[in-house]
């Protein structure tokens, strides 16, 4: 099923469900706000379909009705099947890598790294021209020589 439709406002994208009750009730909706299609269909976005809930009421409507599965990051993907610690650390590819090569959503590599606490500072030291740690093992610089490079280099095309 496609993604909720979105339109712009104000050089904004915005969510149309958010924005429809937003104009039903006069004023902007609260981060902590989660509009709920009641019919489940994300794409009837009639008013009357849609409720303004809390994150919460929000998680618990959609465990009770199984559409959300409260092991989603533990079972769904077989971690173990794969070392995407040593994928992060020692081959050095970014969550975004790893999710294409062993086809897990970006979104559950990084759940992984945070759960298991591994950050970028974990990786096995490459030094960078300038003697600091390399985190951009493609071109094994460190931070401060990336952003020269990148600087560099957008000066360039301009």
């Amino acid at each position: 099923m496609k993604s909720y439709k979105t339109i712009c406002i104000n050089g904004k994208q915005k969510r149309l469900h958010r924005y429809l009750v937003e104009q039903n009730i006069g004023r902007e909706l609260d981060s902590s706000e989660i509009v709920h299609h009641i019919d489940g269909n994300k794409h009837n976005n009639a008013i009357e379909n849609l409720e303004v809930i809390s994150r919460g009421e929000h998680l618990k409507i959609h465990l009770e009705d199984g559409t959300v599965n409260p092991y989603l990051s533990t079972t769904k993907y077989r971690y173990d099947d794969y070392n995407i610690e040593e994928m992060f650390l020692v081959d050095m590819l970014s969550a975004k890598d790893i999710s294409k090569k062993i086809n897990i959503p970006e979104s559950s590599i990084n759940y992984f790294l945070r759960k298991n606490n591994i950050k970028i500072s974990d990786r096995k030291d490459l030094k960078c021209s300038c003697g600091e740690k390399a985190v951009y093992k493609k071109k094994s610089l460190c931070k401060k020589c990336y952003l020269k490079e990148y600087n560099k280099k957008d000066k360039n095309v301009k």
